[in-house]
């Protein structure tokens, strides 16, 4: 049996020559698509920074609350009413 010899799709060429016989809207729409991917991307990992950061400063804070010892309710006041006349 011979050996299966898989190529890698860039150094096939195969990219190149669909590039080439692809139409001007089918260029545009590549174009498009990569800026559009590349945006989503820079989406995603700002968003997972967000998170880590978060999830950082959440373990921080009850790690700081948990060593007080104290309880937010007693110092929390009710705000007063408001009256409805105008």
């Amino acid at each position: 049996m011979h050996a299966l010899i898989i190529k890698p799709l860039l150094a096939s060429g195969a990219l190149q020559f669909a590039f080439e016989k692809a139409t001007t809207e089918g260029k545009v729409t590549i174009g498009v698509l990569i800026i559009v991917s590349l945006f989503s991307w820079t989406v995603i990992i700002t968003k997972f920074r967000q998170l880590y950061r978060a999830r950082k400063m959440g373990t921080r804070f009850f790690a700081s609350y948990r060593s007080t010892g104290r309880r937010l309710t007693s110092s929390i006041t009710r705000p007063p009413k408001r009256s409805n006349t105008i």
